[in-house]
């Protein structure tokens, strides 16, 4: 199946080797089943339901007799060949007496549950918590058309599903459950409904809900009629139909069976006519006839049953002994239907109370629908005319309420935007949060979705977005850097300080970290002027060679040109962490507090602390790194460093070394190659773990192209408590990565490049 030139573009995907979009229709997008079925559908047109069935990829092909068997093949493949599609032969199964499809095994004398799903409930064992329970109540409802009064034999095991009800698994569930097994290992093979016959539905109400049966009496092959069940039913009942009355609740259960069966009956879901309604109740007959236009009844408002135009009549038959209701189909013209009053009264009920102009009060009638009428009677008595002006009489739902509000002017749209931008806006209100505002218009208005048009306004406050924290702030699950194959490919750099100035006049200390043996390097410098560190790069670069790339943050220093240009000669490849994401730049923040915590006691004893920097770089460098085991010293040199107190103690491993210089050379290589291969081992497992711990509380924020944000910022100088957090707001110009967005400003058009998500929150623009 092609996919449209204008369509293509939204299949697309990314690749390590470039972008694809899909030419034909796939399976997975949203539309492919659908898509599917209609072209089935109309390849086999005229075929369905007359010698084969399909249901997306699966055909069905029934036929009477051999002969007829072959005749439906050949034409059903040379549909399929003008089609232009294909069939896989390990998959095609033909001539056969009964065959499994879509879950059921399906033969000439009906429909059943097949065996291995039978044996798999006879095996399965009793749940022992609301998890298995609800995995095998799942199970059970695939067949509860093979179940009679399904609903009513599984709702000891429901009711343990409700809120806050404690799991206790009593006998009285144990035997439910055993039951409910027993009824489907037992359960009749479901008859094909013969539409030629009379259909027959046996409904059964109680207060534990509907079952029912619909079933026929269909000939057998000695010329008798037997009952033969099409299918079973059932549907449990709320907490407020358990108290319908008698009358009402056999009414519910014969409606409800109607409306599922409509397939088989021919019913159209419009609304409810009959032609006549018996009830024989207690050997008592009562025959009930009624007009009342197109008023619905009860629980059917927004699915209803129509039988205007069809050939159904209803009878309904309850006593002491049976209450089953039978409704037969038969083949009549029925022209005189009328609707079904449920209260008795032919007439149209008349408004007592003077309310809003409409087409229905005009009319002083109520609506046709249900449910609009039932809104305006419930709504009526609520509103009440005072000097020409209308008023909406407040629900006191606390005792605030009843002391303090009684009516509310009832505000016409075209002043809600007003009443809005005062009692927000204004100093009086404040900048109010939503039920704060909301609380202040309840005092003295009313318009329906006062709510939700408080919750718009107030979200899409342009002040109100760039002063106020939200509860839940964004935090991007991490992504760890990948570790590099070698020593001094990757080098991570940052400035540490202002410190106290020294005795040599350094203020600053400019550090860089190996990313893969974690070495640090330290250089006291009198300031970060961009020269300056340029200086003790190339002194870094001289000493342990180029590197492939150097990351570092946004600082002048690092984004001046002198270090670009550094860069760029020696052809290093530069990068850069977002704005204030210090967490980006993780090797050198971390050893930055380390590195504090050793320098300290040396910085407060003078200006000379410089001199001991060296020293602290050879205790770092010497102490093994929790995420890869292994000291940077070891790493880089295959063998422990050595103290100077440890200058007496003989080396015990002197008698090992090779005496030949190759052997050793050979020795030494391999045990370097192991460590370094540790390495990367213990490298992978401590992001992983580390990604795991962080990622547990991650409250990502989705974004796509156009959409609005507002970024973070701080806030600095006198005042700043009473500055805006966040400016914008901005429109998503471009995505970067999951983590990176490019911002544009649509006042100014100024870009704002690689904003990290973690700065950013959802924004609305105030369409006004």
């Amino acid at each position: 199946m092609p996919i449209s030139p204008d369509s293509q573009r939204y299949t697309a995907f990314k690749t390590c080797y470039g972008t694809y979009q899909f030419l034909r229709l796939p399976m997975g997008l949203s539309s492919s089943p659908g898509s599917f079925q209609l072209l089935m559908d109309k390849v086999l047109h005229g075929l369905t339901f007359n010698s084969c069935l399909c249901y997306l990829d699966d055909v069905l092909i029934t036929s009477e007799t051999f002969e007829q068997h072959l005749s439906d093949l050949h034409e059903v493949f040379n549909r399929l060949q003008a089609a232009g599609l294909k069939l896989g032969p390990k998959k095609c199964h033909f001539a056969q007496k009964s065959c499994l499809f879509l879950g059921h095994l399906i033969s000439k004398d009906g429909i059943q549950p097949p065996p291995d799903r039978i044996t798999a409930v006879q095996e399965y064992p009793s749940p022992r918590s609301v998890r298995e329970l609800r995995r095998a109540l799942g199970l059970l409802n695939w067949f509860k058309k093979f179940i009679p009064n399904f609903s009513a034999e599984i709702e000891p095991l429901t009711k343990l599903l409700r809120k806050n009800a404690k799991f206790r698994w009593t006998s009285e569930q144990e035997n439910a459950f055993t039951k409910l097994k027993s009824l489907l290992i037992n359960s009749p093979i479901l008859a094909f409904p013969n539409f030629h016959t009379e259909f027959y539905l046996a409904v059964d109400t109680s207060s534990k809900g509907i079952g029912y049966m619909l079933y026929q009496y269909q000939e057998t092959a000695s010329d008798s009629k037997a009952v033969s069940v099409i299918r079973f039913g059932s549907k449990s009942l709320s907490k407020w139909q358990r108290s319908y009355g008698p009358t009402k609740l056999e009414l519910l259960g014969m409606v409800t069976a109607i409306l599922d069966c409509a397939m088989y009956l021919r019913v159209l879901p419009d609304y409810i006519k009959y032609q006549q309604f018996t009830d024989k109740c207690d050997s008592e007959d009562r025959n009930i006839t009624a007009d009342t236009g197109n008023r619905d009844i009860p629980e059917t408002s927004s699915q209803n049953i129509d039988t205007e135009n069809q050939s159904e009549s209803v009878d309904h038959k309850t006593s002491a002994k049976n209450q089953d209701t039978e409704i037969s189909t038969e083949k009549e013209d029925h022209s005189n239907f009328t609707t079904l009053n449920t209260d008795g009264d032919e007439t149209q009920t008349n408004l007592s109370t003077e309310t809003a102009t409409s087409e229905n009060n005009t009319q002083n009638k109520l609506p046709s629908s249900q449910k609009a009428a039932r809104k305006l009677l419930l709504e009526t008595p609520n509103y009440d005319m005072v000097d020409g002006l209308l008023f909406h009489t407040r629900t006191a739902k606390c005792k605030r309420t009843k002391l303090f509000t009684s009516y509310q002017l009832a505000l016409p749209e075209v002043a809600i935007k007003t009443v809005l931008r005062l009692y927000h806006d204004s100093p009086l209100g404040g900048h109010g949060g939503i039920q704060h505002t909301a609380d202040m218009l309840k005092e003295h208005y009313y318009f329906p979705k006062l709510l939700q048009s408080v919750t718009d306004y107030v979200r899409s406050c342009h002040d109100c977005q760039s002063r106020k924290v939200t509860q839940v702030k964004t935090k991007a699950g991490i992504v760890a850097f990948k570790t590099p194959e070698a020593p001094f490919q990757v080098w991570q750099m940052d400035l540490y300080g202002p410190v106290p100035v020294s005795a040599k006049g350094n203020s600053y200390i400019f550090t860089a970290v190996d990313a893969f043996t974690k070495f640090l390097v330290a250089e006291p410098i009198p300031n970060k002027d961009a020269l300056t560190v340029a200086e003790v790069l190339f002194k870094l670069v001289s000493q342990y060679g180029v590197c492939d790339t150097l990351i570092s943050d946004r600082g002048s220093e690092a984004t001046a040109r002198a270090i670009k240009e550094v860069c760029r000669l020696l052809e290093i490849n530069q990068q850069y962490t977002p704005s204030f994401t210090h967490h980006c730049l993780g090797l050198c923040e971390r050893t930055h507090r380390t590195f504090a915590e050793r320098m300290t006691p040396y910085i407060q004893q003078g200006k000379h602390w410089e001199d001991m920097v060296p020293s602290i770089l050879f205790s770092l460098n010497s102490t093994a790194n929790d995420s890869v085991k292994y000291s940077p010293f070891e790493i880089l040199y295959g063998s422990r460093p050595k103290f100077p107190l440890s200058g007496h103690v003989r080396d015990l491993n002197l008698a090992s070394i090779p005496k030949d210089y190759h052997d050793y050379l050979k020795q030494f290589s391999e045990r370097l190659a192991i460590i370094r291969n540790e390495v990367k081992d213990h490298a992978l497992k401590s992001q992983t773990a580390k990604m795991e711990r962080a990622n547990q509380k991650v409250h990502n924020l989705t974004l796509r192209l156009g959409d609005f944000v507002y970024m973070s910022k701080d806030p600095t100088g006198p005042g700043h408590k009473f500055k805006f957090k966040f400016a914008g707001p901005y429109v998503v110009e471009n995505c970067e990565s999951p983590h990176l967005y490019t911002l544009k400003d649509k006042t100014t058009s100024k870009i704002f490049p690689s904003i990290h998500i973690n700065r950013l929150k959802a924004g609305i623009c105030s369409q006004t």
